[in-house]
């Protein structure tokens, strides 16, 4: 994952807020799922980046997002990365992680409410996104 230490139960999980996060490069981390104990399992971790896409689908994915959302001063509380993600897919056929998603939103400029969960809410319109639906 990164450099960050985390703390892991007996069976191997952590808490949610251990393994979701921002690190120093502004590049998140995400759990994959939470578990029936609502802990992360370290095996099912999500750091796949836009760097891991080709370099087409990472234009068509920011264009998408750029000619799509438009940034807003609050977040969409109706709308977490992974269902944006899906949206995204339903719209270019282009298949992300919930973690590739929030990582080509931090790049177009997008801010989360809390780093530490694993589905984010961000400042995109509501606007927008009923437009594609």
């Amino acid at each position: 994952m990164c450099d960050k230490s985390i703390k892991v139960d007996r069976n191997g999980c952590a808490s949610e807020k251990d393994l979701c996060f921002i690190d120093k490069k502004g590049l998140p981390h995400s759990a994959g799922y939470l578990n029936k104990y609502d802990m992360c399992e370290l095996d099912k971790l999500d750091n796949v980046l836009m760097t891991n896409l080709s370099s087409d689908k990472r234009r068509i994915v920011h264009e998408w997002i750029r000619d799509t959302f438009n940034p807003i001063k609050t977040y969409n509380v109706k709308h977490s990365t992974y269902s944006l993600k899906e949206l995204l897919e339903r719209k270019t056929g282009i298949y992300l992680t919930n973690n590739q998603m929030k990582d080509a939103l931090l790049n177009m400029g997008y801010i989360c409410q809390n780093e530490h969960k694993i589905n984010w809410l961000v400042n995109v319109s509501e606007m927008g996104i009923k437009y594609v639906k």
